[in-house]
């Protein structure tokens, strides 16, 4: 598989860990293992990719997990 598939598979699976680390007490190893695939996505659009990709998988964090954690804790109250 193409590395740019599997930046897009660290991404998606970063932003997926960190809203769960909000429905699951995990002692922060859901938060560190979102933290850690995104790292490793941009690392990967950098490295296989170009800047270009690389910075827009920058924007993408930046941008997609502030949105991710806020539509979590707003979905949170509704939870069992």
């Amino acid at each position: 598989m193409h590395p740019m598939i599997w930046a897009v598979l660290l991404m998606a699976l970063g932003l997926s860990f960190a809203a769960l680390e909000i429905f699951i007490p995990s002692a922060g190893i859901l938060g560190f293992l979102s933290v850690a695939s995104i790292i490793g996505s941009v690392f990967l659009a950098f490295s296989y990719g170009s800047p270009t990709a690389g910075f827009v998988f920058i924007s993408t964090a930046a941008v997609g997990l502030p949105v991710v954690i806020f539509f979590a804790f707003k979905w949170l109250p509704n939870t069992p």
